[in-house]
């Protein structure tokens, strides 16, 4: 807890580190990681470079050469695939969705309302609880201030 608390006040100094990680992790809609979507290739790691790893101790400048020609060719293709299994997963989760997520119908519930009006941006986004009396089409309600005894209509509570 003792590093959490010193980490929040150098935030500065740990973002490089942090953006690392987010650099070099395996995102899940694609299967690859950022820095391989940018350059072709996957990172190497400062742990591969302390502990000789197998892609460090056999790297050879003529052969790094030759495979950097070869990425360049094979990038536009994994870019692609990329893309196809991005839209693949986006798919899944709106499948996912539409048959486990239902859709809320207030009647009768208190909600807040967003005050399309606000004075500045700093001001509260909502105001006094209503009363949803009537639900229309299209996410619309009828709603009853009960601050004021008057009704309204609601978009998107």
């Amino acid at each position: 807890m003792r590093d959490l608390e010193h980490a929040a006040g150098a935030w500065v100094t740990e973002l490089p580190s942090v953006l690392s990680g987010l650099r070099t992790t395996p995102n899940r809609s694609t299967d690859r990681t950022p820095f391989f979507m940018l350059y072709g290739v996957e990172a190497v790691l400062l742990s591969d470079l302390l502990h000789n790893s197998p892609r460090v101790e056999l790297y050879s400048e003529a052969e790094a050469q030759q495979a950097r020609k070869d990425v360049v060719d094979l990038l536009e293709e994994e870019q692609e695939m990329a893309l196809i299994r991005s839209t693949a997963y986006q798919q899944d989760l709106r499948r996912f969705q539409a048959r486990h997520i239902k859709g809320w119908a207030f009647q009768g519930d208190l909600v807040l309302r967003v005050d399309q009006q606000r004075p500045h941006k700093l001001a509260p986004a909502r105001e006094v609880p209503f009363i949803v009396t009537k639900v229309l089409h299209n996410g619309a309600y009828h709603l009853f201030n009960l601050k004021e005894d008057r009704r309204a209509t609601c978009q998107e509570c």
